[in-house]
């Protein structure tokens, strides 16, 4: 159809395609009831028009496109987009656990190595020297066997402990000064007399060659045989450490026993 006017109530104005029950026209503006302008192609049983204005009781403006029954005007609608955020909060709680994991698994391993090194004697061997009343030779010797053949680990050394037996007076002589050191083979680590005047003695004349608080590991008649460690030069950290560990080692079930065998009792 070429460029008419329209008088009637319907116009078609300009170039046009027939496509189905309505026409479809080129640019023009209606004022009738129904109008159809601009170019636009149909795709149902509603036609979708190009660029007009229309003011009658139908009016389809811009360009657009039909899906069926209802019309997109405008550029066509996009889908629906899921949120980002749930998503976000899902991978940061994932990724939180499973650095919870790897530092719980870090620290076990850790953990695991630092036990196997110490049960290995990481460090190396040590050794100290415990003298004792001859009274209290035989449970001691008895306990320090158990505590070597357990290659007892303190601080990553596995301790040896040597017992030696001598009289009270000799050793507090030798470590006060009023005689040779050398006469009982030099400053042990820890000393174990019959009684506390012994120590206190020593507290007195060295004050410095206390290592650590003296504790009873049994008793008897006037006797409540004080276990001292030492301290001064020839024993090292790990040796205090040792002569310590092996004072709580005394006073264990197993060791209590002994010294109930010899006759003393337990504390």
């Amino acid at each position: 159809m070429g460029r008419p006017t329209d008088t009637g109530s319907h116009r078609v104005v300009g170039r046009s395609t027939d496509t189905g029950s309505h026409r479809v026209v080129g640019r023009s503006t209606g004022t009738g009831s129904h109008r159809v302008v601009g170019s636009a192609t149909g795709t149902g049983s509603h036609r979708v028009v190009g660029d007009a204005y229309d003011t009658g009781s139908f009016r389809v403006a811009g360009r657009s496109t039909d899906t069926g029954s209802h019309r997109a005007i405008g550029k066509a609608a996009g889908r629906r987009k899921i949120a980002k955020w749930p998503i976000a909060c899902v991978v940061l709680a994932a990724l939180l656990v499973l650095g919870w994991l790897g530092w719980g698994w870090a620290d076990g391993v850790l953990n695991s190595r630092a036990e196997a090194e110490a049960t290995n004697c990481a460090e190396g061997d040590a050794a100290i020297r415990v003298v004792v009343t001859p009274s209290a030779e035989k449970p001691v010797a008895a306990a320090a066997n158990r505590w070597n053949q357990a290659r007892t680990v303190v601080h990553s050394h596995c301790i040896n402990i040597r017992v030696e037996a001598m009289p009270s007076e000799r050793v507090l002589n030798a470590l006060t000064g009023r005689s040779n050191l050398d006469a009982i083979g030099g400053l042990p680590a820890a000393w174990l007399p019959e009684a506390s005047w012994w120590v206190g003695e020593l507290t007195t004349a060295k004050p410095e060659l206390v290592g650590s608080r003296p504790e009873s590991v049994a008793s008897a008649r006037s006797a409540d045989y004080p276990y001292l460690g030492l301290a001064g030069k020839g024993v090292d950290d790990v040796q205090q450490r040792a002569a310590q560990a092996f004072r709580d080692y005394l006073k264990q079930p197993a060791q209590q026993a002994d010294f109930v065998s010899a006759g003393l009792k337990a504390t």
